[in-house]
């Protein structure tokens, strides 16, 4: 596939990065007989945007991370309606034109139309499976991928998108799944996918014959529990006919007890009559009884209420008593309280004037003494004045008696110095501070004795503040008068509370003679009472003994009768009564009953036993049948088995490994030859399709690179990120070549979007002639490349500047 014509209508990135809403590029035009053309121009451009759309599949591969099959256009348009117009060439030397209408709205729609330029103009595309492109998707998906390829294959090894995943990133089942596709062996892989589908069907009809099998299994199993109970239904039928000769036996005996008692109750009229009239009389006597004895119990009754009221009243009486008895006691012991404080309540009165006459006195000296102590506080506050004037003198005194000292000391070098009398003595310091002493001595011994004098004074003035003093002392030693004062309060409140309480004591003395008197009033009529009480209980409960032997004496009586009659009872023939008759015929239905349901045992016991031989007889039937399921069954395994197997030889674990390991070795021949031709002997590489784990070797791809400078072999992921970037080109590159050689789908151009950011300058170099290499040795016409180093576009013979399509450019230019 080679580009001739683009247009683009409605994309973002075109609109964003050239302000337009539409750009058509004719390539065909531009590159005229250019091998490498580079798209240029700065950062959101819209570069990638150009080059996603210049192959007729409907994915813009820059903007896919993961799977080809999660692309949307929707989000990469802003008209409702945006347009791709793309007009290429394929390998067969046909020319197709793609019109995709991508329809974004409330409804988003995309509409997809593949045409062949013919002699008329432009036709439909149709394929050899007869499928034709009319404006849908999957059609139009259809014919490109008949034409030129699948997507997975083109992406991987002729257009090199900028997020494009790097192979050594592939999973097992990627990488399996994309060599397949990309060695073209997808016949291969339709017969393992038919072979996977016989087996599918084999299990579905496996279920089926399980299913079968399962149902033959349950009906044998439940025919051979019905046949094994064979001997129990043979056990259970002689049991059975057993409980129905019982039955027979109880039926005949029934029916002979109720023919006696059916002649009895004919013959039995007078016998009767004569247990009637002993019923009736007994009856009587029963009555004539129960009356007699009721009256001895209301009389019980009557004597039992007047014994238990009476007690009830004594109970009353007593508690009043208690309560009373209680309440005057209380009241006395009050009485007896204030009646023992009698001589004290006297005594406080007689004292009560003298404790307050002593209260008076005390509160007078208490005054007396406060005043003596402020005079005192006052002069000891005055000689605290004085002392600390003293005291400031002294330390004065003590200062200038210490300079005068100082001075006649210096006085007295005067004559001691070496050189008193001499000529020199004029220049000499030290006797010249001896003369200044001489001259500062007089005052300093007047001030001496002028402090003396003041502290002799002051200290006079203090001895007559002491001698002032010396008087109060007593007075103030005398403060306890404080103490002597409370008690006297103390004690005249006490006797004023007590003589308060004289009137009550006089009360008291009246009020303790009446409480006597009540309680000895009270004992007299609790002992009358008592003794009345006392005399009504013997009355009550002389009766009530008097009553219970008459009812003792005439229950006997009756009693005595009774045991006559019923004695005569008993020696009677007993009474058949209809009741007797009826129970009894009820028992012969009842044996009847019982004898039916015995036969019906035995015919549901006989038929059980037919059931169970008949069980037996169809159990060898199905298990005949199970035998045969389960050969069926063995079959299908077998064959699934076998089906099995030759899908996984024709999957890609089976003849499409083998052949990925065949294709290993070219694959690795071609990288090596573009990185001998492009970087030199360096770095030589390695496709293994085995990959060692901790297992074993499984199926895998690791991609070791030899390093010649350095000695060393390592896996591609362990290399720098620009050393990656090489080899995996080189990869992929050499998958291209492998495609170009071994299939007869070629492709005319290469595309590549900024793959050399990593690279350092030398190796940008080394990549621009790997891409001349790839042309030459796979014979293709053209790449197109996108990239941001400028000495790599100035090395392509067709730079196409995006610059100069824009419609605008930032901060007001042109």
């Amino acid at each position: 596939m080679i580009p001739y014509l683009l247009t683009l209508e409605g994309f973002t990135g075109i609109r964003d990065g050239l302000g337009r809403e539409a750009i058509t590029l004719d390539f065909e035009s531009l590159c005229a007989g250019a091998q490498l053309i580079a798209l240029a121009g700065p950062n959101g451009r819209g570069k990638s945007t150009i080059l996603d759309n210049m192959t007729p599949y409907l994915i813009m591969p820059s903007h896919v991370k993961g799977a080809l099959t999660g692309f949307s256009y929707y989000q990469h348009v802003c008209l409702p309606t945006a347009r791709k117009l793309l007009e290429w060439g394929a390998s067969d030397g046909q020319r197709y034109r793609s019109e995709v209408l991508i329809r974004s709205g409330q409804r988003n729609r995309t509409e997809a139309f593949l045409t062949r330029r013919c002699a008329g103009g432009w036709e439909p595309v149709c394929i050899a499976d007869g499928t034709r492109s009319n404006g849908s998707v999957e059609s139009y998906e259809r014919c490109v991928a008949a034409l030129i390829g699948s997507a997975a294959t083109y992406f991987t090894s002729t257009f090199a998108a900028q997020c494009k995943r790097q192979l050594y990133t592939y999973e097992n089942h990627e990488i399996k799944s994309l060599l397949a596709d990309l060695l073209d062996q997808q016949q291969v892989r339709q017969v393992g996918k038919q072979a996977a589908e016989v087996v599918r069907l084999l299990r579905a009809g496996m279920l089926t014959l399980r299913h079968q099998l399962d149902g033959a299994t349950a009906e044998a199993e439940a025919a051979a529990q019905t046949a094994a109970a064979l001997p129990q239904a043979r056990l259970a039928v002689g049991a059975a006919a057993k409980a129905r000769d019982l039955r027979r036996g109880a039926l005949e005996q029934s029916q002979r007890d109720l023919v006696q008692l059916r002649a009895r109750f004919q013959s039995q009229a007078r016998l009767i009559a004569q247990r009637d009239a002993m019923l009736q009389q007994r009856r009587e006597l029963i009555g004539n009884g129960r009356k007699a004895l009721a009256g001895i119990d209301q009389a019980l009754e009557r004597e039992q209420l007047g014994l238990s009221k009476l007690g009830t009243r004594a109970t009353q009486r007593r508690q009043l008593e208690q309560q009373q008895a209680t309440t005057l006691a209380a009241r006395r012991m009050q009485l007896d309280g204030l009646l023992l404080q009698g001589a004290t309540i006297a005594r406080a009165a007689r004292r009560l004037q003298l404790a307050q006459r002593s209260v008076q006195l005390r509160q007078q000296r208490v005054q007396h003494v406060q005043r003596e102590r402020e005079r005192a506080a006052g002069i000891e506050h005055e000689r605290q004045l004085l002392q600390q004037q003293l005291n400031g003198i002294e330390r004065e005194a003590g200062k200038a008696a210490l300079d005068a000292e100082a001075l006649t000391v210096r006085h007295r070098l005067t004559g001691q110095v070496p050189c008193s009398g001499m000529a020199m003595q004029a220049a000499c310091q030290l006797l010249g501070e001896a003369n200044q002493a001489k001259a500062l001595l007089p005052s300093a011994q007047a001030s001496v004795a002028r402090l003396a004098r003041q502290r002799a004074s002051l200290q006079a003035d203090i001895a007559a503040k002491c001698k002032l003093a010396a008087p109060l002392l007593p007075a103030l030693a005398a403060s306890r008068c404080e103490a002597l004062l409370r008690r006297a309060t103390v004690r005249s409140s006490t006797y004023a509370g007590r003589s308060a309480l004289h009137p009550q004591l006089v009360q008291a003395v009246a009020e303790r003679a009446r409480l006597n008197t009540e309680l000895a009033q009270a004992r007299a009529t609790s002992h009358a009472c008592g003794t009345q009480e006392h005399a009504e209980r013997q009355t009550h409960e002389q009766a009530i003994a008097r009553l219970g032997k008459q009812k003792a004496s005439e229950a006997a009586r009756y009693r005595r009768q009774l045991d006559q009659l019923d004695k005569a009872l008993a020696e009677c023939e007993p009474e058949v009564r209809s009741d007797q008759v009826g129970r009894a015929a009820a028992a012969v239905d009842q044996a009847a009953d019982e004898l039916a349901q015995a036969e019906h045992a035995l015919a549901a016991a006989t038929s059980e036993q037919l059931r169970a031989a008949e069980s037996a007889q169809l159990a060898a039937v199905l298990e005949r049948r199970r035998r045969a399921l389960q050969r069926s069954v063995s079959q299908v395994e077998d064959h699934i088995a076998t089906w099995t197997l030759f899908a996984k030889c024709t999957g890609n674990d089976g003849l499409v490994a083998l052949l990925i390991d065949d294709a290993g070795p070219a694959l690795s021949s071609l990288a090596n030859e573009l990185l001998l031709a492009c970087y030199g002997g360096r770095f030589t590489l390695a496709i293994a399709t085995q990959v060692q784990s901790g297992e074993g070797w499984r199926e895998g791809l690791a991609i070791m690179v030899h390093d010649a400078d350095r000695g060393t072999s390592k896996n591609v992921e362990l290399m720098s990120p620009g050393e990656r970037v090489w080899i995996n080109e080189c990869l992929t590159r050499g998958i291209a070549l492998y495609l170009a050689q071994q299939q007869s789908m070629r492709h005319l151009a290469l595309f590549s979007d900024e793959l050399d950011g990593a690279l350092d300058p030398d190796r940008k170099r080394m990549f621009m002639d790997m891409k001349r290499t790839v042309l030459r040795i796979g014979g293709y016409r053209q790449e197109f490349f996108i990239t941001q180093t400028p000495e790599l576009a100035a090395m392509a013979e067709v730079k196409i500047d995006l610059d100069h399509y824009r419609l605008f450019k930032c901060g007001g230019e042109g």
